[in-house]
């Protein structure tokens, strides 16, 4: 069946918002019986009462145990269950007085269902339908006829029934106003939260393409620059300091035509990498990291589990050298030239902290971590972290910014599982 014909899809909690108000019904039609057939002396047709209950509740369990298979339905299975339940709730009234049953305004509660939930046309279809039921109740009916000598006559009674009808309607009313406004504020969230995605995304997009045309033009001058340095090295030692910054500018140089070789293959979408243990990922990230910044102490600490599988181990070392370089920048501003970061495991989670020594985090920063932010530092594009949030977001991990008595902290947390 095609989509047009079943409607759009319909959150599992609204179906399992119908099948509590079919259990609370059978509930209170349960009670009224009792009070009605016991206390009043009112004789009703139980078997058949019993049997439409037994029906209802078993439509119900059944129910339950399925909504955990799907988080969405299709309106026309919503409608069903709505038309299912208004059809025995016609039943039950037409069994007690059909009419003339003060419970006979119940009927309003599915068309309020049907018309707040699902589309317009569905919420008209079953308004005909409860219309229809509610005109064939006119005349077929089994009247309530108390004792003649029972204290109380069939107006009591009516108008008793009427008080009750009402407060049902107002606790119903009250329920389902509120379930469906909180409905609508998630859905606004999320449609917020798509809509940051989307233009994070968007962003990204960008820079990408702009990413593809500075490899090209940044790796004509790194060559030259290596072939500069071989030339400096074998020409006549003039000046120590210069000889012994040929290594220096050498392995940097190097680093950096490696970064851009590894920055060419990440345009492509993440694929299956080969799992690194934490010792291996650790050890290669901050030796790579270390040759880039030796002006930078950093000091390590780890009580986690050495044998843990890194899933993504570029990605998250990319997310790590963003970060480092983001807390030893923050330090060098303070005056400090040192910066931590610790290695710990629970079970199939890992938390990775680095720590600053800097001025804090900036106070625009405190809600927008992972949004398009704007960097305050003055040699730097600004886009650090959105770049880990975005990268941990498709390798299932997180990324939390807070501030320490001493600096920043930045958390990383990822599921080894997530991430494969």
């Amino acid at each position: 069946m095609s989509d047009h014909s079943t409607g759009r899809p319909v959150p599992a909690r609204v179906l399992q918002l119908v099948v509590f108000l079919r259990l609370f019904a059978v509930a209170a039609q349960l009670t009224t019986v009792l009070l009605v057939t016991v206390w009043l002396g009112i004789p009703l047709p139980l078997p058949l009462m019993g049997l439409v209950l037994g029906v209802q509740l078993a439509a119900s369990v059944l129910t339950l145990r399925n909504l955990r298979r799907q988080r969405y339905y299709q309106e026309i299975t919503v409608f069903l269950h709505l038309a299912f339940d208004a059809v025995l709730l016609g039943v039950m009234l037409g069994l007690a007085g059909g009419y003339t049953n003060p419970f006979i305004s119940l009927f309003l509660v599915p068309i309020a269902l049907a018309a707040s939930f699902l589309k317009i046309s569905y919420g008209i279809a079953m308004l005909v339908l409860c219309s229809a039921l509610y005109s064939v109740l006119i005349y077929l009916y089994l009247p309530l006829t108390p004792p003649t000598d029972h204290f109380i006559d069939i107006y009591t009674l009516h108008l008793a029934g009427m008080w009750v009808s009402f407060l049902l309607s107002a606790v119903l009313t009250t329920a389902f106003v509120g379930i469906l406004s909180r409905i609508a504020r998630e859905r606004e969230e999320s449609l917020a939260r798509a809509r940051e995605t989307m233009l994070q995304n968007e962003h990204l997009l960008l820079m990408g393409t702009l990413s593809a045309g500075v490899l090209h033009e940044i790796n004509t001058p790194l060559a030259s620059i290596r072939m500069l340095l071989d030339e400096m090295e074998q020409s006549p030692p003039g000046d120590p300091w210069v000889q012994e910054q040929i290594p220096l500018l050498r392995e940097q140089t190097g680093q950096c035509i490696e970064r851009i070789r590894e920055l060419s293959e990440t345009g492509k979408p993440l694929t299956a990498e080969t799992p690194l243990s934490l010792a291996d990922f650790r050890r290669r990230t901050l030796q790579r990291w270390a040759a880039m910044r030796p002006e930078i102490n950093i000091r390590e600490a780890h009580g986690a589990d050495e044998g843990f599988l890194i899933q993504h181990p570029q990605a998250l070392a990319q997310v790590l050298v963003n970060l480092l370089n983001n807390a030893a920048d923050a330090s060098l501003e303070n005056g400090q030239s040192q910066i931590c970061i610790s290695f710990t495991t629970q079970d199939t989670q890992l938390t990775i902290d680095i720590d600053d020594r800097g001025n804090g985090l900036p106070p625009h920063l405190h809600d927008q971590v992972g949004a398009l932010i704007r960097s305050d530092k003055k040699n730097g594009l600004g886009v650090g972290l959105m770049l880990s949030h975005a990268t941990l977001e498709q390798i299932g991990g997180t990324l939390v910014l807070r501030d320490t008595p001493n600096g920043t902290r930045a958390t990383v947390r990822l599921s080894q599982h997530a991430s494969s």
